[in-house]
């Protein structure tokens, strides 16, 4: 890939982690990811395509080379940080929100965000780790 399009790709990879978050949030609060409120003919069987989607080009990503050699180390405490933080939404916010939609929607949006950033950050540290490992054993 070129410079141009590696920009391109990882762009448009970034513009896909943060309109996840607000779809996933929109059709929590329209009721769209609820099996009882489902018509017939509905399927949320994409959401959950969508999202492996969105880790496997991830993982395509960072083995092109879409994105600089940031230090590991930061990039794997970033990514449990944010894991860390979405479990830490998840704990203070289930007991003070209603127990229908908007409670949902407040709860699983932010929880997406952070879910989804640390995703990307411990993928960039897999990608190192395992960059550095084929080196070591191609040699």
């Amino acid at each position: 890939m070129t410079g141009t399009y590696v920009r391109m790709f990882r762009t448009a990879l970034i513009a896909a982690y943060l309109a996840i978050p607000l779809a996933l949030t929109l059709g929590t609060y329209q009721g769209w990811l609820f099996q009882s409120s489902t018509p017939s003919t509905g399927n949320t069987d994409i959401v959950v395509v969508g999202l492996i989607a969105l880790v496997a080009a991830t993982m395509l990503a960072e083995h092109a080379g879409a994105f600089g050699r940031a230090a590991s180390g930061r990039d794997a405490l970033i990514g449990i940080a944010c894991w860390l933080g979405a479990v830490v939404w998840v704990v203070a916010v289930v007991r003070k929100v209603p127990d229908n939609r908007t409670g949902a929607t407040v709860l699983i949006g932010p929880m997406t965000a952070l879910m989804l950033g640390g995703v990307f950050y411990l993928s960039r540290f897999a990608g190192v780790c395992t960059r550095s490992w084929t080196a070591a054993i191609m040699t």
